[in-house]
């Protein structure tokens, strides 16, 4: 029995041990992320681009610093295989887990260290997080030879790429208000600090990049086949997008939440982050699918909009609320349906 006791306080300790290691593990990886920011042509990506540390080497975002740069970046096997063709012509393929690309035909290795004033290959691969391709800091500079360079701003660790003359910004004072072009509500105040984001890009046919283009751009998270934006960056979900590509249409969008309160003050957001999402699909017709949304949420009479085949922007579209949450399915333009979303 004391032998059996013993046994068992010795896995007890070691199983606490490996957890409250884990646990350090996870704070460690946290902070790191949280105190390291991204810019890109003196525009911060860190939304959505974060940098990450594994095992020691930095990694950065190819996909949003290469488009960022003004070069272009391509999945060739999502998310194993990519290839990046620069301005100048070069094209580098990437592929996950091996340590070494390929440059204009030529093999050359993903990162160097410098030892002793010579340079050696390091074992560092690419990875992907979050369906996000990641390379160490030092590819940026060595094989697409961009400007980069890191600064401290205190305990802030802030990269630059293709714009290192710039100054390390300061912290933001209560007094400093955001500019932005996006005219506020006055039902829907901006949250204190928040500059409402604006949409970029055009629509896609691979439903896939458009949920990009929403993590990129409008703050969502993207799940690959589809995408959610919570206000609070973590937790319940205001907006739901689907992007399966056996669907017919091209997306659905659920609204969970529309609007805040003085006690739900982030909330407000969601109406500036919905009328950028509608950009996406319904360039010249947005803010009348803003405005039935918006009547809906404020107790206006939108029966005529439910549950009916509409149009805006040869879309078909249709209103529905399913339970508490008002839902919008959005077709491919062009392209005619039957009432069960089956191409005619």
């Amino acid at each position: 029995m004391k032998t059996e006791n013993m046994k068992k306080v010795m896995f007890d300790w070691r199983t606490l041990t490996i957890a409250f290691i884990v646990a350090i593990l996870v704070v460690l990886s946290t902070f790191a992320g949280n105190t390291t920011s991204l810019y890109v042509k003196g525009k911060d990506i860190t939304k959505n681009s974060e940098p990450t540390y594994r095992g020691g080497v930095l990694y950065l975002p190819v996909e949003t610093i290469v488009k960022g740069m003004g070069d272009t970046f391509v999945w060739a096997k999502k998310p194993y295989i990519a290839n990046v063709t620069t301005n100048d012509g070069r094209k580098i393929g990437i592929t996950v887990s091996q340590s070494t690309v390929n440059v204009d035909g030529k093999t050359v290795p993903v990162s160097i260290m410098e030892i002793k004033g010579t340079k050696v290959p390091q074992q560092a691969k690419p990875v992907t997080i979050n369906n996000r391709l990641y390379v160490p800091y030092d590819f940026f500079k060595n094989v697409l030879k961009y400007p980069i360079e890191t600064k401290k701003n205190g305990s802030k660790e802030i990269i630059y790429v293709g714009n290192t003359n710039v100054a390390t910004p300061s912290k933001p004072t209560a007094e400093q208000t955001p500019t932005s072009s996006v005219k506020e509500d006055p039902r829907y105040p901006f949250p204190k600090g928040w500059t409402p984001p604006q949409l970029q890009s055009k629509w896609s046919t691979d439903k896939q990049k458009n949920m990009e283009i929403l993590a990129n751009e409008l703050e969502f998270k993207n799940l690959g086949a589809g995408a959610v934006y919570s206000p609070y960056g973590v937790g319940a979900s205001a907006i739901l997008m689907s992007a399966q590509n056996y669907e017919e249409y091209d997306t659905r969008i659920q609204f969970d939440v529309w609007k805040g309160s003085k006690y739900t003050a982030e909330d407000y957001k969601i109406p500036y982050i919905a009328r950028e999402l509608f950009k996406l699909y319904f360039p010249t017709k947005y803010n009348d699918i803003w405005t039935i949304v918006d009547n809906a949420y404020n107790d206006k009479n939108v029966d005529k909009y439910l549950n009916k085949m509409l149009q805006y922007d040869n879309r078909q579209i249709k209103f529905m609320i399913v339970k508490e949450s008002l839902v919008i399915i959005v077709g491919k333009p062009g392209v005619s349906y039957d009432s069960n979303w089956k191409v005619k």
